[in-house]
């Protein structure tokens, strides 16, 4: 049964790296013929500027989904999810330029803040992708893992969550009130850029198994961090001001690396290389107390 159900989420996570570059593949002979023969693929407002073969346009965006969708591979979340994303983005460009040409003139207008978010699609075959062991882990063939009990928890930060519902109504306010205008939309994707990265530390959660810590975000399957149990060395509770760090979210500095999401406990990670990592938790004694996991 167990095995059944790795096939069959399998076979769906093949399927979801490859639907962008087939429907892109596909979409050229329904499109084709209404198409002109140039494209618009530059606007300056809602006026047109720069013109290019459709089938360049075409075989470029081709040949771009279909290298990053083979290079997917499945067995590594991270790596999945940004080969998905970019054959996800060269399909909806393509698409978004086919669709704005079948018009004349050919108008831009919001179109153009669709294609950003055409990353996001990734996180589909990720979230399917079954980890093999070792593989997504990065545990060597035959290793023993550290003894160590499991442990988790999970931090909401009210600023980032405030900031990342500010900067995705702003984006929106933008898009609808001046489509067309080139400034309008390069600050309307900025926005929305801004608002998919500070969703991605509205929530944290930090996991320790027998085998690794892994620190997530609000995305599911994209680590923000990750350590083997053998490689830890110790680690330490503390008091966390994000002022001290500069801000919210992923800190590099004077004081090290981290993830800060909020004012009050937290932990640092010690490797046995030296370095140091630390995160907001809401129970660092899960990490920090043998009794708890530590």
């Amino acid at each position: 049964m167990i095995r059944a159900r790795t096939r069959t989420r399998a076979a769906l996570q093949l399927a979801a790296v490859w639907t962008p570059a087939l429907v892109l593949l596909g979409s050229w002979p329904l499109l084709e013929p209404p198409l002109p023969a140039s494209l618009a693929t530059r606007w300056s407002g809602s006026t047109a500027e720069g013109w290019a073969p459709a089938a360049l346009v075409f075989g470029v965006a081709a040949v771009i989904s279909v290298t990053t969708a083979a290079c997917a591979g499945r067995g590594e979340r991270r790596r999945v999810w940004i080969a998905s994303g970019f054959s996800a983005f060269s399909a909806t460009v393509w698409i978004v330029v086919a669709v704005v040409n079948l018009q004349s003139p050919p108008e831009l207008g919001g179109w153009g803040l669709v294609t950003p978010f055409a990353f996001l699609y990734g996180a589909l075959p990720a979230w399917l992708t079954v980890v093999k062991p070792g593989a997504d882990t990065g545990d060597e063939a035959g290793m023993r893992p550290v003894a160590a009990k499991a442990a988790r928890d999970l931090v909401f930060s009210p600023v980032i969550c405030v900031l990342a519902a500010c900067t995705g109504v702003g984006s929106l306010f933008v898009a609808l009130v001046s489509a067309g205008e080139e400034a309008s939309n390069w600050m309307a994707i900025g926005l929305g850029l801004t608002t998919v990265v500070a969703a991605e530390f509205a929530v944290v959660r930090i996991t320790r198994s027998p085998r690794r810590l892994v620190v997530f975000g609000t995305i599911p399957g994209l680590p923000l961090y990750s350590i083997r149990a053998d490689r830890i060395r110790s680690v330490e509770a503390l008091h966390i001001r994000p002022l001290d760090w500069g801000g919210w979210g992923y800190r590099i500095g004077g004081r090290g690396t981290g993830v800060i999401v909020r004012s009050g406990p937290g932990v640092t990670i010690h490797s046995t290389s030296g370095g140091a990592f630390t995160v907001s938790v809401r129970h660092p004694e899960r990490f920090v107390s043998p009794a708890a996991g530590a």
